[in-house]
This record gives C-alpha cells, sequence and structure tokens, in this order.
C-alpha cells in the first residue's frame, strides 16, 4: 500500500514543483524526500497537510482541496487483508488535512462506493 501512496503523492508533488525554491529547508527536505520516493510514514501522513500549506504561502491565498475517490484505498486495503493498517494512516491523513481550516477555503471529498439505499436506512 505505502508504495502505492508514495507513488501517488509524488506524481501530486511534481505538479507543483515551481514552489519548491521558496521553501524553507527543513520543508524542502520533505518536499524532495516526497518527489523522490523516499518519503517517510509521518512525511506521507502530513503530506496533504504540507503542501496546503506550502500552496498559501507562496499564493497567499488558501486552498482549495478536492480529494476525489478517497474511499478507494480503504477498499482496496479491505479486500487484501490490511484495512486496519490502512484506515488509521489515512484517518490521520485526512484528519491533519482537515484541521487547518485556515489553509482551505474548501475541500470536497468524493466517494467511489455506492451505498445501498437499504444499507442508509439501518442507521
Amino acid at each position: 500500500m505505502l508504495v502505492q501512496v508514495k507513488s501517488k503523492l509524488a506524481d501530486l508533488y511534481k505538479d507543483y514543483q515551481y514552489i519548491s525554491p521558496e521553501l524553507d529547508k527543513f520543508d524542502k527536505l520533505i518536499f524532495n524526500r516526497i518527489l523522490s520516493r523516499t518519503a517517510t510514514n509521518e512525511d506521507m501522513t502530513f503530506s496533504l497537510h504540507n503542501l496546503s500549506q506550502y500552496l498559501r504561502k507562496y499564493h497567499g491565498q488558501q486552498c482549495i482541496v478536492l480529494v476525489d475517490e478517497y474511499d478507494h484505498p480503504l477498499s482496496t486495503a479491505y479486500q487484501n487483508n490490511y484495512y486496519k493498517e490502512a484506515c488509521g494512516f489515512f484517518h490521520v491523513m485526512l484528519e491533519s488535512l482537515l484541521k487547518v481550516c485556515s489553509l482551505l477555503k474548501l475541500i470536497c471529498l468524493m466517494n467511489m462506493v455506492i451505498l445501498n439505499l437499504v444499507a442508509i436506512d439501518m442507521l
């Protein structure tokens, strides 16, 4: 799972390489570890939060974050018996992003799983 996450995060960070020269030494180290796919678990866990912070500093305005199919990794984890580990990782990742309201103008999380109306009625 973590190999795929590192790859997706590296692809995301590539789109924002233009901000790298403006980062301080510490943030640049984290940014480059994500780009080079050598990120630690902590780097990956806080990667969306950090990227939002970097973009806020660079552009001087709040970010709009769109996360499509946020539930897909959890569905895959469930099918491959590492659901508990994945839940912990993505819980902290999304929570760290959602708790920085000063960085965000809007966040939209879209899921891919179609909910059964009967199951909803049972809740």
